[in-house]
């Protein structure tokens, strides 16, 4: 067996890097990474343009058009209410009727509510 001479405990310490030389690296660092992500980006988009316009064929065969059901008036009438018959119902309906009709014929603008005249020559 042969002796490498290793000497574990004497390991040379590590030179910490000034100030100035850590800003570079990390300077380095960020334009590596940035380049690194617009590269990724730039993948991508040409990846979009290349296979993103490719139009799906479908896989299956298109359905058939089934005819549209047309509506048919039924002879049935439907049974009026009790209410609608009631003394009470058809005088708030009328009255109702009555307020729509004032309403419609009421002049909401007021003519002798008009703003006065603004001074429009101001000094400071």
């Amino acid at each position: 067996m042969t002796d490498f001479n290793q000497n574990f405990e004497n390991i040379p310490p590590t030179e910490e890097p000034s100030p100035r030389k850590r800003l570079i690296l990390a300077k380095r660092k960020f334009l590596f990474l940035g380049l690194l992500f617009i590269l990724v980006l730039g993948i991508l988009v040409l990846l979009k343009l290349l296979f993103g316009f490719k139009k799906n064929v479908p896989s299956s065969p298109l359905p058939i058009a089934s005819p549209t059901p047309t509506p048919t008036i039924s002879e049935e009438t439907i049974p009026q209410s009790f209410w609608a018959t009631d003394s009470g119902i058809l005088r708030i309906e009328e009255e109702v009727k009555n307020i729509e009709r004032e309403l419609d014929n009421t002049d909401i603008k007021e003519k002798s509510l008009m703003p006065p005249a603004l001074d429009w020559k101001i000094k400071f």
